[in-house]
């Protein structure tokens, strides 16, 4: 959800002549980067054996849908 949301403001701001499309620009990578760098940290945690909680949102999934898979 909170993907799609990000997505949704960016293609507005990309609307706004230049400085809106600048901030696009920038955005994009970064969001790239970030989700990157979290699938490495997952995938060595699972490497591990460990069950780790995504970093920022994995507390509230857990919270919300704690027994829902297990």
């Amino acid at each position: 959800m909170t993907a799609l949301v990000t997505w949704v403001a960016l293609m507005v701001l990309a609307f706004i002549p230049i400085l809106g499309q600048l901030i696009v620009l920038l955005a994009f990578p970064v969001m790239g980067l970030c989700l990157f760098v979290l699938w490495i940290m997952g995938m060595i945690a699972a490497i591990n054996g460990l069950q780790k909680p995504m970093p920022m949102a994995g507390g509230l999934f857990q919270q919300w849908f704690g027994n829902t898979f297990t």
